[in-house]
């Protein structure tokens, strides 16, 4: 692969988990692996500690701890979290104040039911397969466990 070619290779679980395309994301360490950038992280963590809050005071929140970023960059990201249904948004006269959706440990959740939603949308009975091979030539105990979470109400 030539240079030019790697620097055009677009990895398309990057951009999906960043929500936008490689060229507009602000977030250069979202991965398959690592579903939140840094700066996505750092949001709902002032969000999780501040409460609601507008953008500016979040923008003021991670400016107080050396993490600068423009008011654009931080509304983009955080109108991002809330189609992403990370953060809840409310009008108050003519600002948005958000919240974070999602407490610390709800978080891991969340982010699986997003990763479970787009690996259906995408390959729908493949991705099923595939689970359910994974599934059946897996631990015992995961299939076990399994069960019970079919079987529970509260999921």
């Amino acid at each position: 692969m030539s240079s030019q070619q790697a620097r055009s290779t677009v990895d398309p679980m990057r951009e999906q988990s960043q929500g936008g395309t490689p060229a507009q994301s602000h977030e250069p360490d979202a991965s398959p692996s690592s579903p939140l950038g840094s700066l996505q992280r750092a949001i709902l963590e002032e969000l999780w500690t501040a409460g609601e809050s507008s953008v500016r005071e979040v923008v003021a929140l991670l400016e107080a701890r050396a993490n600068t970023r423009a008011y654009t960059t931080v509304l983009t990201v955080m109108i991002r979290l809330h189609a992403r249904g990370l953060l809840i948004r409310r009008r108050e006269g003519r600002r948005d104040l958000y919240l974070a959706a999602v407490d610390p440990t709800g978080l891991s959740a969340a982010l699986s039911r997003e990763a479970v939603d787009r690996l259906i949308d995408a390959h729908g009975d493949e991705a099923l397969a595939a689970f359910a091979a994974r599934m059946r030539d897996g631990d015992p105990a995961d299939l076990v466990r399994l069960r019970e979470l079919l079987n529970r109400e509260d999921l």
